[in-house]
């Protein structure tokens, strides 16, 4: 009796662990990209980040080119 307890417990220990939330685990995912450096056709650097480092870089550029603009247009008052 014990052996088969001890059995299902291992059984049921060895089932892996689902995340709670997939979009979560989407976002963890590891995306590498080949950039080319400025002024070169040939070297290229290659950069690996998760999906959220590369979405908080996308919202901080396009925040830095919204202020610049709103400053230029501001600037001719």
């Amino acid at each position: 009796m014990s052996l088969t307890m001890l059995a299902l417990l291992l059984g049921s220990a060895a089932a892996p662990v689902q995340e709670a939330d997939p979009k979560a685990a989407a976002k963890e995912k590891i995306v590498c990209v080949d950039q080319g450096e400025t002024g070169s056709r040939l070297n290229k650097k290659r950069v690996c980040q998760t999906v959220s480092q590369w979405e908080q870089q996308r919202k901080d550029a396009r925040d830095m080119l919204d202020r610049a603009h709103r400053s230029q247009t501001n600037a001719g008052d």
